[in-house]
């Protein structure tokens, strides 16, 4: 069954690529596993007979889930991975209110959505959300594609200590005014 070892390394990347996304809210991770479930099935009865016994030899219980494909039980089989175990919490993923475009203007809607950015490091998403979605250099709204660097607001070289409320989020330029002087 080398085609379950090929296919794998599939499943991990494709479900990897799609962890931040609604894709398990509309189901298409479960669809995938039906499909997957239906070929494996054809290809179990073609082995042995009968989809009876395809089932007997290829699913077995692990857990809770009572359907997993592994060539055999002990130890030594391969198990097919399930896109649904690699599913992350959808709660990551947060949609776009339907009357909100990018080019719209809502500079306030979009900065506050920035700081829900699945790249974004999880210290500049607190210090988003903790600023409002400004910059406390400027006074504008952070927007997609700008550059944002953390600063310290009593530098280090100064006696600033390292601990959170001596940190800002600022754009790069605004960032580079204020080390300037």
């Amino acid at each position: 069954m080398c085609q379950a070892v090929s296919l794998n390394p599939i499943i991990r990347g494709w479900a990897s690529y799609y962890r931040v996304s609604d894709a398990g809210t509309v189901g298409d991770f479960a669809r995938l596993d039906r499909i997957t479930y239906l070929r494996l099935r054809r290809w179990a009865k073609r082995q042995t007979g009968s989809i009876n016994q395809g089932h007997q030899k290829y699913w077995h219980t692990i857990g809770d889930n009572h359907w997993v494909f592994i060539t055999k039980p002990d130890s030594n089989g391969l198990k097919l991975l399930s896109h649904i175990e690699f599913h992350s919490s959808v709660n990551d993923y947060v949609k776009v209110r339907g009357d909100k475009s990018p080019y719209d203007g809502d500079n306030i809607y979009w900065s506050l959505r920035l700081s829900n950015h699945p790249d974004l490091p999880t210290t500049k998403r607190k210090l988003l959300k903790q600023q409002k979605g400004r910059c406390m250099g400027c006074g504008l709204n952070f927007l997609e594609g700008d550059l944002l660097e953390i600063d310290h607001i009593n530098p280090i070289s100064c006696g600033g200590k390292k601990e959170w409320k001596n940190l800002q989020l600022l754009h790069r330029h605004c960032h580079d005014i204020k080390t300037l002087f």
